[in-house]
């Protein structure tokens, strides 16, 4: 038992570290196959889930609102821009596309494409 205790603490080390190089901070089991993560830059995925085939940008934050909340549920094949902010417990459907610099805190239905201007947040089907 220590052993597999070790090894795990070792692979958290890695783990961190990659993070720290990389600017990319996912946690092990979050994403579903065929991530895609473009250039270097900080990418933060807390507690969510990303679904098959997702694309992510450098400056995108995926968190919670409270210390004890939870984090995004995210569909397949979407697409995310840089510097775009996802917050709290919230689905995001499947085929969506968010522009950039969106601060998202409420759901977004399957097949939707967010754009965001000074004034307000866009839904575009």
């Amino acid at each position: 038992m220590q052993n597999s205790n070790a090894s795990s603490q070792i692979d958290l080390r890695r783990l961190r570290h990659l993070g720290y190089i990389t600017g990319f901070q996912i946690p092990p089991n979050t994403c579903g196959p065929g991530l895609t993560l473009f250039h270097y830059g900080k990418i933060i995925v807390g507690n969510a889930t990303l679904g098959e085939n997702c694309t992510l940008f450098p400056s995108v934050l995926i968190g919670k609102k409270t210390s004890t909340g939870r984090s995004a549920n995210i569909g397949n094949n979407v697409y995310i821009c840089s510097g775009t902010k996802i917050i709290g417990d919230i689905t995001i459907g499947d085929n969506v596309t968010i522009g950039q610099n969106c601060v998202i805190v409420k759901d977004i239905p399957s097949d939707s494409v967010v754009v965001t201007d000074s004034r307000q947040l866009r839904y575009l089907k």
